[in-house]
């Protein structure tokens, strides 16, 4: 090999040595975290797993991870989140709330690690998270979208939904007609269409004869 081989090769492997040592986040660090939901596809008022995977590439070992992920407008989280984290830190999540967020998480290693939340949306539609920041002490990455299609009506909910009649009572042994409304909505109380409601007589000795029922279309 001649001096000139000699030296190109030397040259070749002192640019790549300068390389590695100047641009760690070619070979390190968070990667762009992954959103997910699953299913993809779900019918007003029921619920769809969000998912933000953190992926590490060593050598770095990234402390401090925190995130925000708000949702856009009908997108909540679940009544009951079910909220699971395992990237270590502080994640939360509140019941019918609007972000997922993440604060004080760690990873070391090459290791993928998840937070996940239950939610739900009243209004048909297309719900897109993502593009939020995430914060390390190594890196800092943006997040990358997915879209939940929400489909159909919601079904109704007993703590929003009313039932009221009027007037309120009758007299004893006596005949009246009253109106009974009832109002069927949404957990998160927007009106909800297209049910069949079956109002049961209770306790006592009234009788409601004859029982009509002039339904209202939102």
């Amino acid at each position: 090999m001649s001096l000139v081989q000699i030296a190109r090769v030397a040259l070749a492997a002192l640019c790549a040595a300068l390389s590695f040592l100047v641009a760690p986040a070619a070979w390190g660090d968070l990667a762009a975290p992954v959103v997910s939901f699953s299913p993809t596809t779900i019918t007003a008022g029921s619920n769809a797993t969000l998912t933000i995977l953190l992926d590490n590439n060593p050598p770095g070992n990234p402390n401090s991870i925190a995130f925000t992920a708000n949702y856009p407008a009908n997108l909540v989280n679940a009544a009951t989140p079910g909220l699971t984290n395992d990237c270590g830190g502080t994640a939360r999540a509140a019941s019918l709330g609007t972000s997922l967020s993440l604060s004080g998480g760690s990873m070391s290693g090459n290791k993928t690690c998840t937070v996940t939340v239950s939610v739900t949306a009243c209004i048909a539609g297309n719900y897109s998270v993502g593009g939020f920041l995430v914060t390390s002490s190594t890196n800092n990455p943006t997040a990358g979208s997915a879209t939940l299609t929400v489909t159909g009506n919601s079904r109704g909910d007993a703590g929003t939904s009313t039932v009221s009649a009027a007037p309120g009572s009758v007299p004893a042994n006596g005949v009246t007609t009253a109106t009974i409304t009832v109002t069927l909505r949404s957990f998160c109380g927007t009106p909800v269409s297209g049910k069949t409601i079956t109002l049961g007589q209770g306790a006592g000795s009234s009788i409601i004869s004859p029982a009509r029922a002039s339904p209202t279309a939102w």
